[in-house]
């Protein structure tokens, strides 16, 4: 899925929950409750390529809002020699 797919649809959908994690408590739920019952639609952004990436720019760890946090682990512990620590 990519962002202008889903911001095409959000433009259809506007009342549309855009939801992005915690979805162990469940994706229906957690819209259910942070629009007070009143989103009939769910766009879910976990898919979109966009979201989901890693890169190293310019000596910096760049994540994508859309990783899991596993994969936010598994990106610093591969890069684990290459960071600063502040003190």
């Amino acid at each position: 899925t990519s962002l202008d797919e889903v911001l095409t649809l959000r433009a259809k959908l506007k009342r549309a929950a855009l939801i992005l994690g915690d979805t162990a408590k469940g994706i229906r739920q957690a819209a259910y409750e942070t629009f007070n019952g009143k989103a009939t639609d769910i766009i879910y952004l976990g898919n979109v390529d966009e979201l989901n990436f890693v890169e190293e720019s310019d000596g910096n760890l760049v994540l994508g809002a859309g990783l899991r946090i596993e994969d936010v682990c598994n990106a610093v512990r591969k890069r684990a020699d290459k960071l600063a620590y502040a003190e």
